[in-house]
């Protein structure tokens, strides 16, 4: 228990700084805003296409993963359609439920516990998986929240498939399988401007955690956040007892799934019309309340996997 919790607390100590960053108003919204635009568009694709591009990929692939994480996340997906239904819970607050259950921060949670339990080998299993899991559960997330909000949903479906993390684990996996070298000079470029990804991402959910956004739904919040951080990694434990994989993917593939929902999900809430407030709140308690679940489940592997 004590390695899990020291390979978890680094991580949730950076977070708490750029919470703490916020708080004494060394980063303001425009700031952050900027900040976790690098992210997104330049920091972590240089860092997944340099890691991925320089590794063995045809060695570590296994289509089993794949079909363990879509069955996971779809099937959480029809639980909590189910249990919405059942609770007879309200129609714009079933799309924060429904997007808060399945759809994780893969790349700015999951990633970094990969990276830091798993080196680079962390890195790459789990851009493996961001490119098939990211467009998936776009789509996914869609579907759970057409229902709010007319939209633009091939504009949206679009953009599922070529975000930049996306694309950059795609480039990155065809530079590694037909062998072509990254030239020195962008490679060097490339080793400088990943360094801050991991680091910033981390700043970046701490300062965005909106806790103002929390409302008296407790339910709904208890709800996603067991959904989340529990059932669907569960249900990939589950799966794997049936579909084997080698022990350091099927630990990556558990650390993805058990990352909590991602910020993103409050911008397309916002998009498409579910409950802004209650997305924001299943945000900020799942991403608390994750610290302990990762331990959890960090414990789990090193005990029983």
């Amino acid at each position: 228990m004590q390695n899990a919790f020291l390979t978890v607390a680094p991580i949730f100590i950076v977070i708490i700084v750029g919470l703490v960053a916020k708080r004494l108003s060394f980063l303001d919204e425009n700031t952050i805003k900027v900040n976790n635009a690098l992210v997104f568009y330049l920091f972590l694709p240089s860092l997944l296409i340099l890691k991925i591009a320089n590794s063995d990929i045809k060695s570590m692939f296994d289509h089993n993963m794949i079909i363990v994480l879509y069955l996971s996340v779809f099937t959480v997906f029809i639980i909590s359609v189910l249990l919405a239904k059942l609770l007879k819970i309200g129609k714009k607050q079933r799309g924060a439920i429904y997007i808060s259950s399945f759809r994780g921060n893969f790349a700015y949670m999951g990633l970094p516990v990969a990276y830091y339990m798993f080196g680079n080998k962390g890195i790459v299993i789990s851009s493996m998986l961001i490119a098939f899991i990211v467009p998936f559960v776009n789509i996914l997330s869609i579907a759970s929240l057409s229902a709010s909000k007319q939209t633009d949903y091939k504009k949206m479906v679009f953009d599922s498939f070529f975000t930049p993390i996306v694309v950059a684990s795609v480039l990155g996996v065809l530079f590694s399988v037909y062998s072509i070298q990254i030239p020195s000079l962008i490679e060097r470029a490339l080793q400088i401007l990943s360094k801050p990804a991991l680091t910033l991402a981390l700043i970046g959910i701490g300062a965005s955690l909106k806790f103002k956004e929390m409302t008296k739904r407790h339910k709904e919040i208890v709800l996603s956040g067991i959904l989340k951080l529990l059932i669907l990694p569960f249900i990939g434990v589950m799966l794997l007892r049936f579909l084997p994989i080698e022990n350091t993917q099927a630990k990556v593939l558990l650390i993805m799934l058990a990352a909590p929902p991602a910020t993103l999900n409050y911008i397309m809430a916002c998009q498409m019309g579910a409950d802004e407030a209650l997305t924001s709140a299943n945000i900020c308690i799942a991403t608390i309340f994750s610290f302990f679940s990762y331990i959890f489940w960090i414990y789990y592997m090193k005990c029983c996997m």
